[in-house]
């Protein structure tokens, strides 16, 4: 039991501490979806080209920084779910 307790605020100190990086991820693929959207209608602006290039760079060191935001379980999954502690 006591070990559960420990689990569940470990837990919620990884919320609080990384709940920004979720957004911040979501922030970035929403960014690269609208201007890859306004470059398909502009495709020779080499200003949203580059901005485009910076935000895939931004997201691939967040992406590396913090690999559970792209993973194929989300952490509750390997925390509670079945079999949890094998995943």
């Amino acid at each position: 039991m006591l070990q559960l307790l420990r689990d569940l605020e470990l837990y919620e100190r990884f919320k609080q501490e990384d709940r920004p990086l979720e957004l911040l991820h979501l922030k970035i693929r929403t960014l690269i979806r609208d201007m890859s959207a306004a470059l398909e209608k502009d495709p020779d602006n080499q200003e949203l080209q580059a901005r485009l290039e910076e935000l895939k760079q931004e997201l691939a060191d967040l992406e590396r920084r913090a690999p559970w935001i792209v993973a194929d379980f989300p952490v509750e999954m390997k925390l509670w779910g079945p079999g949890a502690g094998v995943l």
